[in-house]
């Protein structure tokens, strides 16, 4: 337990290494530990995920953290045990449908009202979608609560599902029609035999 607890002030201290344009995001939690109380448990079990905002800052957090956990069980004299699992990839958008979409946003707000690139510690499957193809993903206001919470409710109706529509049907329609925006990565092949395996370990 004692282990544990240092490695996550030492968490504390690490975070602050990493620039905040990277987006790093780590929280940890005790899962599991051995033992009852007014004892010293002989196990004790620490989870975390790491976000970032790229595939590199990733992998070096990663190694960062292994190397933090590593090297705390060791100051006290303790044995660690690491597992790690693979999660979302980080989102790359991808610039020129950015592009796109912003210009179709225009049509039904102006552009003082529209926030670019803001970092956020969300992940999701998107994330691994964008390393493979183009993609894109936006957020809309409109709504009260948090997210994934009973208290997250529609304020905006029209522009949740009026104004957002929209955006959407022209960006499809730009998309369609356009052959210039039918983009995709020349090295896609290489990118998918990189996913699968070394992602994935399929």
């Amino acid at each position: 337990m004692h282990g544990a607890t240092l490695f996550i002030n030492a968490l504390s201290f690490l975070k602050e290494q990493f620039p905040p344009e990277q987006g790093i995001h780590i929280a940890p939690v005790i899962t599991n530990c051995s033992g009852s109380v007014n004892t010293v448990p002989d196990q004790a079990v620490l989870e975390t995920y790491i976000r970032a905002n790229s595939l590199n800052n990733l992998l070096e957090a990663c190694q960062s953290l292994d190397s933090c956990a590593n090297h705390c069980a060791h100051a006290l004299n303790l044995k660690s045990s690491i597992e790690n699992q693979t999660g979302y990839m980080p989102l790359q958008q991808s610039e020129l449908l950015l592009q796109v979409v912003f210009q179709n946003m225009l049509t039904v707000c102006t552009a003082e009202r529209i926030l670019k690139n803001p970092v956020s510690g969300a992940s999701g499957d998107i994330g691994d979608l964008s390393y493979l193809i183009p993609s894109v993903q936006f957020g809309f206001s409109g709504i009260e609560g948090q997210i994934h919470s009973a208290n997250f409710t529609i304020r905006d109706e029209e522009n949740v599902y009026t104004n957002v529509v929209q955006v959407v049907l022209e960006t499809i329609y730009d998309l369609l029609t356009e052959k210039e925006l039918q983009i995709k990565y020349d090295d896609y092949d290489i990118r998918k035999k990189t996913y699968l395996k070394d992602w994935l370990g399929i």
